[in-house]
Formats: structure tokens, sequence, C-alpha cells
């Protein structure tokens, strides 16, 4: 018995080293070739290793030849059927990313399990043979959210939406006051092929389009647009098409912060027009972050309405309560911001040696109200 339970030990002991013996050959022809493709995708040779929310751009002897995409959820549209034969076809039309209605396979599932372990090196992707065929590199220029200005060469563009800080250096508004004015821009490439190959630094081109038309439209507004909170101006962030469409609708119930509202939807059609048909780049939100005088004339505007607002509220609280005073200098602020020569306006009647009376409303009866400053408010200020 002994002698049997050996001899089956033995061959037991046989089977197994040569299954692991002739298993290994298997898996080294296996997985090696992977590992070699691995290798040259990473350094963009022949394969590419495609990243996460961005696409690679594909030149054959330094032309525009294809488009490689990681996006997921994402697809290129793709040709479509008797597009060429038409007046004014686009090749670079095809590159447009669109929403990816196919049903991929989950993740979690057994035979996504079973292809993850027989194939590791998935998102790699096809280039060509070099020289002919090399991925499009460029040197990339952009401000980040936190006005750095950044520089890195690349070699991919990414597609997800990114929010760009953009500064206004010196916009004068309405009145004559010159301000900084601080964006943030939200810009998402939609066909990186136009970006990367219609336009030479996609990226400064559109941004510049942005700060002339913003330069336009900013004139025509007063400071007092830019500083206080808005419900119209919420809205931005929401539904910009539906405000614009509600002050069309009530022009006569347009009011100051809503005509900034008016004027970056301005901004964002004419952008749809000249940026993303030329350049494959969407702009989805403008919002003004932050506004500072740009010289002594607007500091010393924003200085005395400041002043102004503070002393007035503390000479009706008196009368009228601290809540109360600050809806009703609320209001007269507005009317002092709405045009800026007030300024030179109050100085001149400083220096005649009258009071001076600023009439507001306040309340929901429109109860009429009249801060008087006296004659040497604008003198003690200086």
């Amino acid at each position: 018995m002994e002698e049997l339970n050996s001899f089956v030990e033995s061959v037991s002991n046989f089977i197994s080293g040569s299954f692991v013996v002739n298993l290994f050959p298997l898996i080294v022809i296996w997985y090696l070739p992977q590992l070699v493709v691995y290798f040259f995708a990473k350094l963009k040779i022949i394969w590419l290793l495609k990243e996460e929310g961005h696409a690679n751009g594909i030149k054959k002897t330094g032309l525009f030849h294809d488009m490689r995409l990681a996006y997921h959820g994402h697809k290129f549209k793709g040709k479509v059927e008797g597009a060429e034969t038409k007046e004014g076809y686009d090749r670079f039309d095809e590159y447009e990313i669109v929403p990816d209605s196919i049903q991929h396979e989950d993740a979690k599932s057994l035979g996504s399990k079973i292809k993850a372990i027989l194939f590791p090196m998935s998102g790699i992707s096809f280039i060509g043979i070099p020289p002919s065929y090399e991925n499009h590199k460029y040197t990339h220029h952009w401000p980040d959210d936190k006005y750095v200005q950044r520089i890195e060469d690349v070699d991919s563009i990414l597609v997800q939406k990114y929010v760009y800080g953009v500064k206004l250096e010196s916009i004068e508004l309405q009145g004559g006051l010159r301000f900084n004015i601080k964006l943030q821009i939200t810009l998402q490439v939609v066909n990186p092929a136009k970006a990367l190959f219609r336009i030479t630094r996609w990226l400064d081109a559109s941004l510049d389009r942005i700060r002339g038309w913003a330069r336009d439209e900013f004139c025509h507004l007063p400071y007092s647009a830019f500083v206080a909170p808005t419900k119209a101006r919420d809205y931005v962030k929401k539904d910009s098409e539906k405000v614009q469409q509600s002050l069309e609708d009530e022009p006569s119930e347009t009011t100051i912060k809503d005509k900034l509202v008016v004027s970056i939807n301005k901004i964002i059609a004419l952008s749809e027009k000249l940026i993303t048909s030329e350049f494959g780049v969407k702009v989805l939100l403008i919002q003004v972050a932050g506004i500072e005088p740009a010289d002594e004339k607007a500091i010393t505007y924003t200085t005395m309405q400041e002043e102004a607002t503070r002393d007035a509220s503390a000479l009706i609280e008196k009368s009228y309560g601290k809540a109360e005073a600050l809806k009703i200098t609320n209001e007269v602020a507005k009317g002092l911001s709405q045009n800026a020569v007030y300024i030179q306006y109050l100085e001149t009647l400083g220096k005649t040696g009258s009071n001076i009376i600023v009439n507001g409303e306040s309340g929901p009866k429109s109860t009429p109200v009249s801060i008087i400053l006296p004659s040497n408010y604008i003198e003690g200020k200086k």
C-alpha cells in the first residue's frame, strides 16, 4: 500500500511540474508582446497610450491624418453618408465630439474581468509606422483659474471642461472710469481636429476674441453692474438663454445688473458663431470673478461710494432702524453708481457750500427718502 501511495504521489508531482513548465512559456508568449506594445505606446511610437479626457492628433508626413479619442461616453461623429458630395463639406466636421449611445460592457461583469486579465494593456491605439506617422506635439500656453500663466509641451488636447482665468486690464466702463476685471471662462474643446490643425494656438485665439468682445460690451455698463449680486446673474450659471428671453420679453423691467447678463449672453452667442464653428472650442460659461479700480479716478469713485453708503446708513438708521437703513442706502447706492459723473457733480456742489441731497425710494410702499450730506462731506473725504 505504501508503494502504491508513493507511486501516485510521484505521478501527481510529475504532472504538476509538467503543467507549470508547459504553462510558463505560454504566459510569456501571450503577455510579452503586450508588454512590448505598451512600452512603445508609452513613447507614442507606432502605438499610442490614450489618456482619459484627451484627444490625440495623428500626422502623416507632417500633415493631418486622423484623430484618436479617449472620453468616456463620447465618440467622434464620423462620416455622414452623402456629406462629401455636398457643397461646403469640411472633413474636420467628422471629428466633432458627440455622446456615444452604445451601451458598453459593465466593468464589473465576468466577461470584462476575464478580458482585463487576458488583455491588461487596454487604451492602446495604433498610430502607424514612423517616420511617416507621428503623434502631433505642440507648446500649449494657458492661464489657469488662479490667473497664473502656464506653458507646457504637450502631445494631446484636453476635451473635458476647463476653467480659465482671464484678466481684462484697464477696461473703460460707463462714465469714463477704468477698471481691471477678472473673468472665469469655462471652455470645452468639441472638435479637437479644428482646434489643433485649423488655428495656431487655439486657446490664445479664442480668448483674444472673447477679450475684444468683452471690452466692446462692458464699456456700456456702469460699475454697479459688476459689484452687487443679482438674481439674474445667478441664472447665468443655470440657463442663460432663459434669462435672455425673459429680458427680451420685458425690456422695461431690465435692471442695470440684468444688462450684464445680456452682455455676457451676447459674447457667448458670438463665440458660437465665430469660435466654435471655426476653432472647435465652445464657451460654456463666463463669470465675473472680481473688479478693481485701474486708476486714481476709479479709486476715488469707489472709495466715495463705499463711504457715502456707510455714512448715509448711519444717518438714517436712527429714523428707520438698522434693517431698513441698509435697504434704503443700497437703493441710493444704485443711483449713485449708475453714472460715474456724479463724482464731479458732488465735488462741484461741495465746493459751492450747499448741502447735497440724494433722493431714493425704499420699502413696499416706495417710501421717498432724502439723504442730506453736509457741504463739507466731500472735503472731509479728501
